[in-house]
């Protein structure tokens, strides 16, 4: 029943009494990620909410000047929102009920479900070389490119063009987020 650690997601503070029935809940950045979650389940992908919240100038979680794809999908894949608190790089169990559920978990679920079905492209991929099955990065440069314009990091994206009847080629190119 004592809070274990004083980090705490941004929408939560430690009560009074640092127990964890008494968190003390920021109602606006709680709205804030039910949007989220509401524009996810509409079958926006991070990129498109991330867009829209900048559009509708939603403030930010903490101290970031705008809403990035890498943050929205950090709010959606966080178990805290459900209640459940998890240590990072740990086999312990998580904790079910540790934290106040803001978004129920039928729709967590169905948004994770979403997620999972998105075509991304990860940072790596798995190739076939020589036979073997090996690991490649999709975006060396990834954290070193900046946009010249506003300064903000570049992501990979790719794009597939039709080349012929049965074959594609995907591209990828770099774009500011």
């Amino acid at each position: 029943g004592i809070i274990a650690t004083a980090m705490a997601p941004s929408w939560l503070k430690p009560g009074p009494t640092r127990k964890t029935n008494d968190w003390i809940i920021d109602q606006s950045k709680v709205k804030t990620i039910r949007l989220i979650f509401d524009l996810a389940l509409a079958g926006n992908g991070a990129p498109a909410i991330a867009r829209t919240l900048n559009e509708k100038g939603v403030p930010t979680m903490q101290r970031a000047s705008i809403w990035t794809f890498g943050t929205v999908t950090a709010i959606l894949k966080n178990e805290a929102v459900v209640g459940t608190f998890r240590r990072k790089k740990s086999t312990d169990a998580p904790k079910v009920g540790y934290y106040p559920v803001i978004i129920p978990e039928t729709k967590f679920s169905v948004v994770q479900q979403g997620m999972s079905c998105r075509r991304w492209i990860s940072q790596k991929s798995v190739v076939e070389v020589n036979g073997e099955q090996v690991e490649s990065a999709a975006n060396i440069f990834a954290g070193l490119c900046y946009c010249a314009d506003c300064n903000s990091k570049m992501r990979a994206v790719g794009s597939s063009k039709v080349v012929g009847l049965s074959e594609t080629k995907q591209h990828l190119y770099l774009q500011c987020q």
